[in-house]
């Protein structure tokens, strides 16, 4: 049985540490780099099988004003199963969502180069924008 809940944040606004120590070792265990604690916002979920976390999802909020989020940092526990991951990130993604519309964002922005990743958010109602766009970040 899936069950989402909200990320735990601490005093700071940020994602606490114990939540943090659980996940960043996540993205680490599948070769790439975690980020910092101070990258991740304060908006996201973490989602449990029979009450063992397997998957996590966080939302950047725009705080301008423009209704605008994007969908960033997913990661699952190492040795889950493919099948177990996807039903965890469709019910992450649909909470993110129901918090971004109870928000009133009117708009969440993804961008994924895994097809499996593309194929749900897809099903979920995303719309493909450009194609072979490159992501170019600087840190300042």
């Amino acid at each position: 049985m899936i069950s989402i809940r909200p990320i735990e944040i601490a005093d700071d606004g940020r994602v606490s540490p114990a939540e943090f120590s659980l996940v960043s070792p996540w993205w680490e265990a599948r070769g790439g780099e975690s980020p910092t604690r101070e990258m991740l916002p304060g908006c996201g979920a973490v989602a449990e099988w029979n009450g063992h976390p397997i998957a996590c999802a966080f939302m950047y909020l725009d705080a301008t004003g423009s209704g605008v989020a994007w969908l960033a940092w997913l990661a699952s526990q190492p040795g889950t199963s493919a099948h177990r991951v996807g039903r965890a990130f469709r019910h992450l993604f649909s909470f993110l969502m129901a918090e971004a519309q109870r928000m009133n964002y009117w708009l969440v922005n993804a961008t994924y180069h895994h097809p499996s990743l593309i194929s749900l958010l897809k099903r979920l109602g995303f719309q493909t924008g450009d194609v072979g766009m490159v992501q170019l970040f600087k840190t300042v």
